[in-house]
């Protein structure tokens, strides 16, 4: 949610319009589009520890390459980067819950996890400018805002990588599609394969996924435009108004 927030300055600095540069917000949900099921099968495959680091390196890379951009092309390259880690992530964070707490204890990590969307928007729509104010002098200098998202993603990076693992004990026993003690799947058992299948004769699963879908259309157009909104047309009215 960092573009919205340098909208203005950056259909300035490229020369393009809205609608072209409104590509920087929708390449995120395309990249999560594309990339979601792929990861749930690398995560079959590897573990959540090894996809989670792969997730974070491309938020990592993907956030230098935008900072570092000189044309559209390039910062639209590190937005894609940024998007398939995203949407890695995704799928590695519940799974992640999923190891450490059981079923009947997952509701409240599973609430923090969720409220990724509402605090990184509204952090990001507010702390934005005085950030790149602090650290450059220039309120509009969006580099510095991508460079300071860069070192945060760098953090969760090494936070991952010091403090997922997979549990030691009965929980590790589980962690390669192992079995409870009860002779059921475990929650560190991974067979995204076989439930991405099961969870498609699921109808509810349809709509649950039909509302999310239309939640993001919605939401995400709204969010990428507010800042723009009020910098262009409400900052205006209120100087105006002294």
């Amino acid at each position: 949610y960092k573009v919205p927030t340098f909208m203005g300055t950056l259909m300035h600095d490229f020369g393009t319009s809205p609608g072209t540069t409104g590509w920087l917000m929708s390449v995120i949900a395309v990249a999560g589009i594309v990339c979601a099921f792929p990861s749930a099968f690398l995560l079959n495959r590897f573990g959540p520890r090894d996809v989670g680091l792969v997730g974070l390196a491309f938020m990592v890379a993907g956030c230098a390459v935008g900072a570092l951009a000189e044309t559209f092309a390039q910062i639209i390259v590190g937005r894609v980067m940024e998007g398939i880690g995203v949407a890695m992530m995704g799928v590695v964070a519940t799974t992640v819950i999923s190891m450490y707490f059981p079923r009947e204890k997952a509701g409240l990590p599973m609430g923090i996890w969720n409220l990724w969307y509402v605090v990184g928007s509204t952090l990001a729509y507010n702390i934005g400018v005085p950030v790149a104010l602090w650290l450059t002098g220039d309120a509009t200098s969006w580099h510095a805002w991508w460079w300071f998202s860069d070192a945060l993603a760098l953090v969760a990076f090494v936070v991952f990588a010091l403090l997922v693992s997979v549990p030691r004990g009965e929980g590790a026993s589980r962690g390669r599609g192992g079995r409870g003690p009860n002779g059921q799947a475990g929650p560190g058992s991974h067979r995204p394969a076989a439930l991405l299948l099961e969870g498609f004769k699921v109808r509810r699963m349809w709509l649950f996924g039909l509302g999310f879908c239309f939640l993001m259309f919605t939401s995400l157009s709204v969010l990428t435009w507010v800042p723009t909104y009020v910098q262009g047309i409400e900052a205006a009215r209120l100087l105006a108004e002294g």
